[in-house]
């Protein structure tokens, strides 16, 4: 029965628990309001049912534990509230699930990690909260995650590396944090990731949904970083962010009795996010670090004045032999002094 896109208004039928036969009930997109008649429970051969995008509020109904024959259950797009039912425990052979877009809330139960018929599980824009459960790892038929916009917290369990069918993965917007497992580089299949607006950190596992994933699907964390290109900073061998300092920090640490640091190109201590000066920009600004460098000498004495760092500005400018962006540090300090006595 298909009675969707009809415009229908009111509440829904007792009388559809009352249809034995029944085995698909289609009322999506219509204005039904009021709550989910518990007797529908009664109706034990539907395997489709299909209340999404109306008006319905209040609780799912504990007898939808009855529904044994339930493949495809969804009431995404209502303003259904309340914890999702441990009823659902006993629906083996669901295959679909969508409750997203309510207002449910309270932590995602573990029962579901025990419905392994499941390839479709969205939970996204609810109030769900607390940790997610380490047994949705055992969803090994599972195509499709979306446990977005949720307040959802901790770390992202090592157990859903095991999720090998796993296409898309939406873990956005909530309060995650820690850095995500290694298990999840043995997820080969995972084609479409979106784990922005968390507090995750270093490193990205190295697969190519996380390699290839845009910026937005990245950003709002805490540090990530990983091999993706120029999108993000690289992990470095002992575990942390390449170091990217503010130029301050790094002028602080090259005084001239700290040398070994002349390798160091001179867009590290530029501003990453912006291209390599060009030109006579390039002089102007490898002046200017020559400057800041000038000032910062461990010998006082070495250091030049206000009027010889203003009579500099007012007069000259560095020539430089090669493009900004191929030159160190160690170059630049060596280049011939060019402040007067």
């Amino acid at each position: 029965m298909n009675i969707s896109h009809n415009n229908l208004y009111g509440e829904i039928s007792h009388n559809w628990g009352q249809c034995p036969k029944l085995t698909t009930l289609v009322m999506a997109a219509n204005n039904l309001t009021g709550s989910i008649p518990p007797v529908i429970g009664n109706a034990t051969r539907i395997h489709v049912l299909d209340l999404s995008s109306n008006h319905l509020v209040g609780l799912i109904p504990k007898e939808f534990g009855k529904l044994s024959s339930l493949v495809k259950l969804m009431l995404n797009g209502n303003q259904l509230s309340g914890r999702i039912p441990l009823e659902f425990r006993s629906l083996n052979d669901f295959e679909y699930l969508d409750l997203s877009t309510n207002k449910f809330n309270g932590s995602i139960p573990s029962i579901l990690g025990d419905l392994f018929k499941l390839h479709y599980l969205n939970l996204s824009n609810n109030k769900l909260a607390q940790t997610i459960p380490f047994n949705v790892g055992k969803l090994f038929q599972l195509n499709d995650l979306d446990l977005s916009h949720n307040s959802l917290e901790g770390k992202i369990p090592s157990e859903m590396g095991s999720m090998q069918s796993l296409v898309t993965l939406d873990l956005s917007h909530n309060n995650l944090s820690g850095s995500i497992p290694s298990s999840f580089e043995e997820m080969h299949g995972l084609s479409y990731v979106d784990i922005s607006y968390n507090h995750l950190e270093c490193p990205l596992p190295n697969i190519s949904a996380f390699r290839e994933a845009p910026p937005e699907r990245l950003k709002g964390n805490k540090e990530l970083c990983g091999k993706v290109g120029a999108q993000l900073p690289p992990y470095n061998e002992h575990g942390s962010k390449k170091d990217h300092k503010h130029p301050g920090d790094l002028f602080s640490s090259f005084s001239s009795s700290a040398l070994p640091a002349h390798k160091i190109p001179i867009v590290d201590v530029l501003d990453q996010r912006i291209s390599p000066p060009m030109h006579q920009v390039a002089s102007e600004v490898v002046s200017l670090v020559k400057i800041a460098f000038s000032c910062l000498d461990s010998n006082p004495k070495s250091r030049p004045t206000m009027k010889q760092v203003s009579h500099f500005l007012s007069t000259q400018m560095l020539h430089l032999s090669k493009p900004v962006h191929m030159m160190t540090c160690g170059e630049l300090l060596a280049l011939d002094p060019w402040l007067p006595n």
